[in-house]
């Protein structure tokens, strides 16, 4: 019944993998809670650095989003209860006027054609007052189609228009979350790493170094070797849990 002591930690840019900086003698007896092995920290502090300023950097990104959101909501807002109520009354109240206009110079029209029959104006100042109507009316007609236009057309356009915005804005946002999500995991488990660099025994048990001579790059357990993640480092038997493997000649199995 083995404890096995697992090296946790992703090698450094350019490494095979990690260095071990301190390791308990091998055999030592050791209780729970004590020191058992150290790794090089060296390049995960800095990658810790990296991925702190990383997340800070994303945090502002999502309050930047959240920013362009608002605004995009607010301009439509503002476009629906202001901006097109302004633009409303306005080309409203150019159809009043325009319509005065028409009225006044038509009342001037009909007083003119009364002093024409009676022989008081001429019919040159007729005609001209006749054309004042029309130009008057056209421009009934020119502000009756500003205010159309601007009912059926102008406003669906810019509604749309913001409301694109603001779909745009809400996706930003999700994007910036999402990234700032992968940050912060990516940041826990930098963290975690940091505490694998130092791995205390978890029960009590006899240090013994996973060494193999075995495999071609002959594993040994020492001071500045370079581990690789998953590896087993130590184990810690229990010694009233144990077994003896034993390799036997064929030949001499009748004497077992």
């Amino acid at each position: 019944d083995n404890v096995e002591i697992v090296c946790e930690l992703e090698a450094p840019p350019g490494a095979a993998g990690t260095r071990i900086l301190e390791v308990v003698v091998e055999g030592t007896i050791v209780k729970k809670g004590d020191f058992l092995i150290a790794f090089d920290d060296t390049a995960l502090k800095q990658r810790l650095i990296d991925q702190e300023t990383l997340v800070a950097t994303d945090a502002a990104s999502v309050i930047e989003a959240k920013s362009e959101l608002e605004k995009a909501a607010q301009s439509l807002n503002e476009y629906t209860d202001g901006t097109y109520l302004v633009e409303r009354e306005t080309f409203e109240a150019e159809v009043l006027t325009a319509e005065s206009l028409v009225k006044s110079h038509t009342d001037q029209l009909v007083h003119l054609q009364k002093m024409y029959r009676k022989g008081f104006v001429s019919r040159l100042q007729m005609e001209t007052q006749q054309e004042n109507v029309q130009i008057a009316a056209k421009g009934v007609r020119v502000a009756q189609i500003k205010l159309d236009a601007l009912q059926k057309y102008t406003r669906a356009k810019n509604v749309a228009a913001f409301t694109a915005d603001i779909a745009k804005q809400r996706a930003f946002l999700k994007a910036a979350e999402r990234k700032l999500d992968l940050s912060k995991n990516k940041l826990t488990e930098l963290n975690e790493q940091m505490v694998n660099c130092r791995i205390l025994a978890p029960k009590p048990g006899q240090v013994v170094y996973a060494n193999d001579y075995e495999r071609r790059e002959n594993v040994v357990i020492e001071e500045g070797a370079e581990i690789r993640k998953r590896q087993v480092v130590l184990r810690l038997p229990d010694p009233k849990q144990m077994r003896i493997a034993a390799k036997i000649n064929d030949g001499k199995l009748n004497r077992i």
